[in-house]
């Protein structure tokens, strides 16, 4: 605004700058205005976002109690060796799931035998 001035003024050009100052007032009310809007989203993106990690891991924890329970360990010795199973590139899922399988495997033969 105070470039535009001092361009017109170096021309001697005179004129009345109310209305100018007026759009100048209104255009940096718009600036505030979107700056207060753009906090805002963040803070409600921020919340979402936290709000769906706790979900995950929530559903994660009831997840692996049920799977624990399932395979007849503790959730902490599930871990464990889902961990181990992870770091040897098997998914902490396919191992859980093979560890079902064997167990559902001994508990047939078991059956047939008696």
């Amino acid at each position: 605004m105070s470039a535009l001035r001092e361009i017109l003024a170096k021309f001697g050009v005179e004129f009345d700058t109310h209305e100018l100052e007026k759009g100048h007032q209104h255009v940096e009310g718009m600036i505030h205005q979107l700056e207060h809007l753009g906090a805002s989203v963040a803070v409600a993106f921020g919340l979402h976002e936290i709000k769906e990690w706790y979900e995950n891991l929530t559903e994660g924890a009831i997840k692996l109690k049920t799977q624990a329970e399932t395979i007849g360990m503790s959730a902490d010795q599930l871990q464990l060796w889902q961990y181990a199973a992870e770091r040897s590139h098997i998914s902490a899922d396919g191992f859980s799931m093979s560890l079902n399988r064997l167990q559902s495997q001994l508990y047939m033969s078991v059956r047939e035998r008696c």
